[in-house]
């Protein structure tokens, strides 16, 4: 019961997340697609700090870094 009641409560929190993310794209959308680019090929190369041994890859020169 406890358990089920904790669930209940994650799937609430992570539908709300989800909302957010989902208003901050429509929003980036909106007013910086450029921006919204950006962060989507650096999602999607790799480039954030939560991707898997993110501390080896070498730095993106595009960025100064």
């Amino acid at each position: 019961m406890v358990n089920e009641t904790n669930d209940a409560k994650n799937e609430g929190v992570m539908r709300q997340i989800n909302c957010l993310a989902l208003e901050v794209v429509l929003r980036l959308q909106r007013d910086n697609p450029e921006l919204l680019q950006r962060l989507f090929y650096a999602f999607e190369s790799g480039e954030t700090s939560t991707s898997k041994n993110s501390e080896n890859k070498t730095p993106n020169k595009r960025h100064g870094k």
